[in-house]
């Protein structure tokens, strides 16, 4: 993971000129009607708070503190009723949107979310859409490829949050959900998501093993009233909080050679070594 304090490679992309492109296109005026994306995390069904205690996670039911819940969204695309997927044009807020991507933070920065958090919470996604009768929502959980690799040191707002950096060439972590077990010294159960195996060429990221972006599609609710759900446990059912692999005693972080991070990835929607892509189970609709 990326040191506090050290330096980038020379090469490590900057702002881009599309970037600053469509930065200066958000200020052109909006048009289409104002929608609403709400957002919620849970352990267990109940709400995630920094601190609080959720019980039965995982095998065995082991109860955890809450010390993280974030994640990147990103390409928003609303379903209508004919099935046609219409875009979400995201409000330029200047610290959670930007471009076609946003942050959901769902950590306040007080107790065990200390370590990495910030006060600042952000639980909608804003924007516009034509006006419509939508009954689904697609959206990419992580981001795309050019614009996770914007260094942390001159990126805009979300893209400089450096709780969420993960490493020079592998760009941002697209989940982090962090707990421990029983207290605040427990073992830590943490689930981080980004892209592993990345290469580099004269200190430019060029390509990565494993793009661990998910694709994912809720239908059955109007995504303009309802609420997108994301919740821990039901990506943690096949794992056991209580011991963590040799290699990475901190829970999954992604990488390939980690045993623990197996039944979490198949959960969510991502194949992990010879373990295939089960169904998405981290969010639901309702």
């Amino acid at each position: 993971r990326r040191l506090r304090g050290a330096a980038y490679p020379s090469g490590v992309l900057r702002l881009p000129a599309f970037l600053a492109l469509a930065v200066a296109l958000a200020g052109c005026g909006p048009s289409g009607t104002p929608v609403t994306l709400k957002f919620a995390a849970r352990i267990g069904g109940q709400p995630f708070a920094c601190n609080q205690s959720y019980a039965g996670v995982g095998s065995p039911a082991t109860t955890v503190l809450g010390g993280d819940f974030r994640f990147f969204v990103s390409q928003i695309r609303l379903v209508d009723d004919t099935g046609a997927e219409v875009p979400l044009t995201l409000d330029q807020d200047g610290t959670w949107q930007v471009m076609d991507l946003a942050l959901l933070d769902f950590e306040d920065g007080t107790g065990l979310c200390r370590e990495a958090g910030n006060s600042g919470t952000h639980t909608v996604v804003t924007g516009r859409a034509p006006a419509g009768h939508y009954v689904g929502v697609h959206f990419t959980l992580g981001l795309p490829f050019e614009e996770n690799l914007i260094d942390e040191a001159t990126a805009p707002s979300p893209l400089n949050v450096s709780g969420m950096w993960w490493n020079w060439a592998g760009g941002h972590q697209f989940v982090r959900i962090d707990t421990r077990q029983g207290s605040a010294t427990g073992n830590p159960f943490l689930v981080h998501v980004g892209n592993t195996g990345c290469q580099s060429i004269a200190g430019v990221p060029q390509s990565c093993n494993h793009v661990n972006t998910v694709d994912v599609t809720l239908m059955g609710v109007d995504p303009t009233t309802g609420t997108i759900v994301a919740d821990l446990a039901r990506i943690a059912a096949g794992s056991d909080p209580t011991t963590n692999a040799p290699m990475s005693p901190i829970g999954c972080q992604s990488d390939i050679d980690d045993p623990d991070c197996a039944p979490v990835f198949s959960r969510i929607g991502l194949p992990f070594g010879t373990t295939p892509a089960g169904p998405q189970q981290l969010f639901t609709m309702e």
